[in-house]
């Protein structure tokens, strides 16, 4: 059985990965907080709440700063409030200011759409990205899209969309374990073993990859 397949989605950029160079300037207080709470809570449906609440608490003071919004939006888009992530990504975008910031907040908005089975709008952004200079991943953006294919049953292009992503990183762990998870859908085993073998020289821990070599090693 396939494990379910979720976007890859923020945090990267919250925890600075969108230039790293300028993120330092967006760190207000808020966002500290937030992210304080993230950490003692963690990345489960309790550290989303806190610091959900943190950011609610401050949100007149912070109605323009496109950091807190993005990070609000994804709070609320990893509490299944998929509509008030919409909007306020959609507010982060309008407002943000930085160029490599706006790029990180298209690819988590194009999640959202892809969530809301808008479809064609979300693949839009992504293919956007690939030739954006201000953003750093162009391999998350091919895997969201392809993630977005599997659940659209077109598993082929998915499995483009992955060996894609392994052109732009060829160690990116989440593009092999995606393509095996496909691999294993259409019965193609061996391909899929061999991607789940690569995910575990690279991250001999992956519970995904270690748990379908069991199930399959036992059918």
């Amino acid at each position: 059985m396939v494990r379910k397949l979720f976007f890859c989605f923020i945090l990267y950029l919250f925890l600075g990965g969108c230039g790293k160079k300028n993120v330092k300037s967006f760190e207000g207080t808020t966002y500290r907080l937030a992210l304080l709470e993230l950490n003692e809570y963690g990345y489960c449906e309790q550290g989303y709440k806190r610091a959900l609440a943190v950011i609610e608490k401050n949100s007149a003071a912070d109605s323009s700063d496109a950091l807190v919004l993005g990070l609000k939006a994804t709070c609320l888009f990893r509490l299944g409030k998929l509509l008030s992530a919409q909007a306020c990504f959609e507010q982060a975008r309008k407002v943000c200011k930085n160029s490599c910031l706006l790029a990180e907040l298209d690819n988590n908005y194009a999640c959202v759409l892809a969530a809301l089975h808008r479809f064609a709008e979300a693949q839009a952004l992504w293919d956007g990205l690939l030739t954006s200079k201000d953003y750093l991943t162009p391999e998350v953006a091919v895997v969201n899209s392809g993630k977005m294919q599997v659940a659209q049953g077109l598993y082929s292009k998915a499995l483009e969309s992955f060996t894609k992503a392994l052109v732009h990183a060829p160690q990116f762990v989440d593009a092999y374990y995606y393509r095996a998870l496909v691999y294993d859908r259409i019965g193609e085993f061996g391909k899929s073993k061999q991607d789940l073998e690569r995910v575990l020289v690279m991250e001999p821990g992956h519970a995904g990859a270690l748990q379908l070599l069991k199930l399959r090693s036992v059918m």
